[in-house]
């Protein structure tokens, strides 16, 4: 399978730069959900080129704001449970060391 790579319509306001704080892989997480979503439709017979389209579509955007929105939610919040603990003291100490 052939993966795709979406990128980000550009938002190049001040005040929009100023509210961002910089991710590690911020990119990635958007990746790995699209990604799926194109292996799932192309693994239903729908052609490469139409799974694009969807991604590209106003669906996405609906689904974000209605019910894959509140799955992605919900995965992030029960991934959290297994693995957050782990990275508690060093996140602290991190933004300790950030805010000197």
């Amino acid at each position: 399978m052939n993966e795709i790579y979406f990128k980000q319509m550009p938002v190049h306001s001040p005040e929009f730069m100023n509210d961002c704080i910089e991710m590690y892989s911020f990119d990635r997480i958007a990746h790995t959900v699209n990604q799926a979503i194109i292996d799932t439709l192309t693994s239903q017979d729908w052609t490469q080129a139409a799974a694009v389209e969807f991604i590209r579509s106003k669906a996405m955007r609906h689904g974000l704001d209605q019910t894959l929105g509140e799955l992605l939610e919900k995965a992030a919040q029960d991934w959290l449970k297994q693995e957050a603990a782990a990275y508690r003291a060093d996140c602290h100490q991190w933004a300790k060391e950030a805010a000197q």
